[in-house]
């Protein structure tokens, strides 16, 4: 089960620029340091932009100083993603502990509970169209994933997790019901800093690379009888660029990478 967490998805045919001596660029920062301050305030607004053909584009290497040239990137598809008072939205009564609700208003809306406080950003659970039938279904993550622990900067490392357990009505789909089960781990790592160039500004920035695994499965229910229906293992690294830019508030871009290729990539515009 493929939760939202924070975005995916860009690129065009263009030549990715990743240096830490561009002639063209010569941008030199210390690393920064990110804290719960760095994450987007109730009452912003920010765009994510989408690029659906990554078919050269690179993470590059780790390091100092890095020159993430992104400043090419076309916009196939905008998705708008609201910061808001969990208290007014739809499906707060699930998720009492949380203070933020990021709000993905695309083509299909999702919403996002997490916490933040002066440790760590996490998730807590969302509300989403898991069974493609047009009806949100609010899910909890029994185990919070840490997105970010506070303060992070250049070299450190952490640990995020969570696991799921949903089950559902399964009448659209010919069945009684249906159960989803996730687990999945992650290793953060931010093995990068530097100076990200996006349409729409030039950002300090550090590079998250994640390494997750995930273990899924899916059961119906028929005349009181659960059957397996699908297991699931994959593993995949991407790599989160996050800024302590105020007006931003969530990560500034994000790659997936599979079998060595990158599969999406996202990125986001202010206001």
């Amino acid at each position: 089960m493929k939760i939202f967490l924070p975005f995916i998805t860009f690129a065009t045919v263009f030549l990715f620029s990743c240096s830490n001596d561009d002639a063209n660029n010569n941008i030199t920062t210390g690393a920064i340091s990110l804290t719960a301050d760095d994450v987007g305030k109730i009452g912003a607004k920010v765009f994510k932009v989408v690029d659906t053909l990554p078919n050269t584009i690179s993470p590059g290497t780790s390091g100092k100083d890095m020159v993430w040239n992104f400043k090419n990137l076309n916009s196939h598809y905008t998705d708008t993603l609201f910061f808001e008072n969990p208290s007014s939205t739809p499906y707060s009564e699930y998720f009492p502990e949380t203070d933020l609700c990021i709000v993905d208003k695309g083509t299909e809306i999702e919403y996002l509970y997490l916490t933040n406080t002066s440790q760590s950003l996490d998730v807590v659970g969302l509300a989403a169209d898991f069974l493609g039938v047009g009806s949100l279904i609010p899910l909890e993550i029994t185990k919070g994933i840490n997105q970010l622990v506070f303060p992070s900067t250049f070299t450190d490392g952490y640990e995020g997790h969570w696991i799921t357990d949903l089950t559902v009505d399964g009448s659209s789909l010919g069945v009684d019901s249906v159960r989803m089960k996730s687990h999945v781990e992650r290793m953060y790592h931010i093995d990068a800093f530097g100076t990200v160039q996006l349409p729409d500004g030039v950002f300090d920035a550090l590079r998250v690379k994640v390494d997750e695994e995930a273990k899924d499965s899916t059961w119906i229910l028929v005349s009181d009888t659960w059957t397996l229906s699908d297991t699931a293992t994959s593993k995949v690294t991407g790599y989160d660029w996050w800024t302590d830019d105020d007006t931003i508030g969530f990560p500034l871009v994000k790659m997936d990478v599979e079998n060595g290729n990158v599969v999406e990539v996202e990125y986001i515009k202010r206001e």
